[in-house]
């Protein structure tokens, strides 16, 4: 029995290509309903946005002791909400769609909740900038406005060592409290 199933998926396998079925469609490459899919997932995700891959890591996920690929993307446009100028994607292993550096994404992104997005794998719409031309027309039809792009503070993400009014009045209460404390 065993050996049926065998010849019957290498059956498979042979006459679709390997190609063919480690691709997921989910019905995009369809033009009669393409535009519609597109709709429907620019109005399921809570941003979406054209970026630039800059970074790219393998990064331990403690609670399921496994890894997730993080993908840093400098965003060219958005939608749906102001974003910072720089993006973190955030998914298991399995659902890397292929990043390379440089390369441009339409990315159709869900929240994460920890200043990260994630998406829905291969069927979230995002796609190659490159294969994106019908989501950005569906975008334009649908009358879908282009939202802003924060720009990044001067220090690039680094730590600001500079410290802020509340930090320095604290700061001024404790040493005071020790001057009285010690006198």
């Amino acid at each position: 029995m065993k050996s049926k199933i065998t010849i019957i998926l290498l059956f498979i396998l042979f006459c679709c290509g390997g190609k063919a079925l480690a691709q997921c469609d989910c019905g995009y490459g369809n033009p009669d309903i393409a535009a519609y899919l597109t709709h429907r997932d620019f109005k399921l995700a809570d941003a979406v946005f054209v970026g630039k891959v800059t970074e790219i890591k393998q990064v331990l996920n403690k609670a399921d002791n496994d890894y997730d690929v993080v993908v840093t993307f400098e965003v060219k446009k958005a939608w749906k909400r102001d974003l910072k100028q720089s993006v973190i994607l955030r998914n298991f292993t399995g659902c890397d769609l292929g990043y390379k550096l440089n390369d441009e994404w339409l990315v159709y992104a869900y929240d994460r909740g920890d200043s990260a997005f994630r998406i829905d794998c291969c069927c979230s719409g995002t796609k190659r900038l490159s294969l994106a031309e019908v989501d950005l027309k569906t975008f334009e039809e649908k009358g879908e406005k282009p939202t802003k792009i924060k720009k990044e503070s001067k220090n690039n993400g680094k730590p600001n060592n500079s410290m802020d009014v509340r930090a320095k009045q604290r700061l001024c209460y404790r040493v005071v409290c020790f001057l009285f404390a010690c006198s």
